[in-house]
């Protein structure tokens, strides 16, 4: 059995996603789903894999089956907690989302980033420069000082080149 992450798996064959906002906003939309609409989705999906005969008979081809008895669990849901900000408190809201609330006001403690480095390859050079400005943009509001990067630009993303620049 193989399990992916979705937050920590790439993309791929997608080569603009981020030009298509829409497209994002799918993506977007099915991470965030609720554990009861993926238990739903994933069972609904399961379904129309064993009811269709070309998808059932290409598992089987490769000797793979799908177990369609998803494991269920008994959980316990806690309380929402109140997140205490420098000069404001809030509860967060049911989708769990506080983001824009963190970046907007000056957090009680906070570590500046005097001496941080960006490494990244050639070609993602426009992907570099968009993430200085946003930890720029989004540091101050939370009361972060940061300093500029120290850039270094690769030849290529081989873990090789990482491994020996760094």
């Amino acid at each position: 059995m193989v399990l992916l992450v979705p937050e920590l798996t790439f993309m791929t064959g997608i080569p603009d996603a981020k030009r298509d906002s829409r497209m994002l906003k799918d993506v977007m939309r099915e991470m965030t789903q609720s554990p009861k609409q993926h238990y739903h989705r994933l069972l609904n999906l399961l379904k129309r894999i064993q009811d269709n005969p070309e998808a059932s008979g290409e598992l089987l081809r490769w000797g793979l089956t799908l177990d369609t008895d998803i494991h269920r669990t008994q959980g316990q849901i806690l309380p929402l907690e109140r997140i205490n900000l420098r000069n404001s408190s809030f509860m967060p809201a049911e989708d769990l989302m506080w983001s824009k609330e963190v970046t907007r006001e000056a957090s009680i403690s906070t570590i500046s980033m005097n001496y941080w480095l960006l490494v990244y390859p050639r070609r993602l050079q426009d992907l570099a420069k968009e993430l200085v400005k946003a930890m720029e943009s989004s540091c101050g509001p939370m009361g972060m000082r940061l300093s500029r990067p120290v850039v270094v630009e690769l030849k290529d993303d081989r873990i090789e080149t990482y491994a020996k620049t760094i």
